[in-house]
């Protein structure tokens, strides 16, 4: 296990976001919060310690600065509302990814939403609000990026694949969950400055 510290500036006030994550010889295990479900590969699961969702420890270090620069200098930085700077941070560091490689390979995602989700959870936000809200994350970029983001191990799109079914699946899961009031809503994760 780790602990890792990063700065931002949220609604204009310094923000510290420091988290725990498991570690192993390979690097930085970042899938707590990822259903287990989208840790497949052509139908075989993964053994949990694998990390499946995992990068190097200076790779992920890297990541999340620039998930905190990305947080510092969203376009709704001056903004009370912590929801529309997170999302915009997450969605550029998404597209930085997509500009540089030309894709966005799917074990590139969940990286990065691991990422954001160790962001969150720092910040307060309830591990099961985030575990339940995974797949509206991923979701997002499903429906928002179809021809960048590809299978990680054939390269096709994306939707193409049973996994597009399970994400969607899975997010229309946590849209009735959320409906019927078991979690926060997304409005959950908007909250004043503390």
């Amino acid at each position: 296990m780790m602990r890792f510290s990063f700065s931002a500036v949220v609604c204009n006030q310094n923000k510290s976001f420091t988290f725990d994550v498991p570690t192993n010889n390979q690097g930085v295990i970042t899938n707590r919060f990822c259903p287990k479900a989208f840790l497949v590969l052509q139908n075989v699961f993964y053994d949990a310690i694998t990390p499946i969702n995992g990068e190097t420890v200076l790779e992920f270090e890297q990541d999340c600065r620039n998930l905190a620069n990305a947080i510092t200098n969203s376009i709704y930085k001056d903004s009370n509302n912590k929801w529309e700077i997170y999302m915009d941070a997450l969605a550029c560091l998404v597209t930085t990814h997509v500009n540089q490689c030309g894709r966005l390979l799917f074990n590139d995602l969940l990286i990065y939403i691991d990422i954001f989700c160790y962001f969150l959870f720092a910040d307060g936000i309830n591990e099961n609000n985030i575990k339940t809200n995974y797949p509206r994350f991923t979701y997002q970029f499903l429906i928002k990026m179809p021809s960048f983001l590809k299978d990680s191990a054939t390269l096709q799109p994306l939707t193409n694949t049973n996994m597009a079914s399970i994400i969607k699946e899975l997010n229309n899961k946590a849209e009735i969950a959320s409906d019927l009031g078991s979690i926060a809503s997304m409005d959950g994760f908007t909250n004043s400055v503390n």
